[in-house]
């Protein structure tokens, strides 16, 4: 029994080297692989840059009301903490118990806005993607290029690979 495995497992290595040496048919097709630069296309698209600035404008709102709700509840609690000596001390409990529960309430609103900022980021590089993923495709194609990879994730690629500047010029005429 073990003879007879051992001989089943020879044949199966064999016949595998066979397989992974045996030389390309005449029909085998050269695949011809391209490249893209993620960061470049960011940098240099025109759409990406406007989304950029579009959610970049509004965290900068949204930053600006957190900054003026949050001085202004410091400023309360200052307050109230100068007037702690000439009011009733049941006064200043009640009313810094309420000071508490309204920075807990802001802290909630912020997190909630973070999360609200958050999606607009991803919703709004949706269709970005959508259509760089397309004119990747048209170049590609157009190209003769039967793969695509993100330059990023490349150990090394030539640049002779790289597409980046044709799916730009593209992306930058579609707009």
């Amino acid at each position: 029994m073990r003879i007879r495995n051992s001989i089943a497992i020879a044949i199966v290595v064999v016949f595998m080297a066979g397989a992974l040496f045996a030389a390309p048919s005449a029909s085998a097709q050269t695949v011809k692989i391209g490249v893209i630069d993620m960061l470049g296309i960011f940098e240099k698209s025109e759409k990406m840059q406007a989304i950029t600035r579009t959610v970049r404008q509004t965290v900068d709102n949204k930053q600006k009301e957190w900054q003026q709700k949050k001085d202004g509840l410091e400023k309360q609690i200052q307050d109230l903490q100068v007037q702690r000596d000439l009011m009733p001390k049941e006064s200043y409990d009640a009313k810094m118990t309420e000071l508490r529960a309204q920075h807990t309430q802001f802290m909630e609103w912020w997190r909630g806005e973070e999360k609200t900022l958050e999606e607009l980021k991803a919703d709004s590089l949706k269709p970005f993607l959508r259509e760089l993923k397309d004119i990747v495709k048209g170049v590609a194609v157009e190209k003769g290029y039967m793969l695509i990879l993100k330059k990023e994730n490349a150990l090394y690629a030539d640049d002779s690979l790289d597409i980046t500047d044709a799916v730009v010029a593209k992306m930058n005429a579609n707009n």
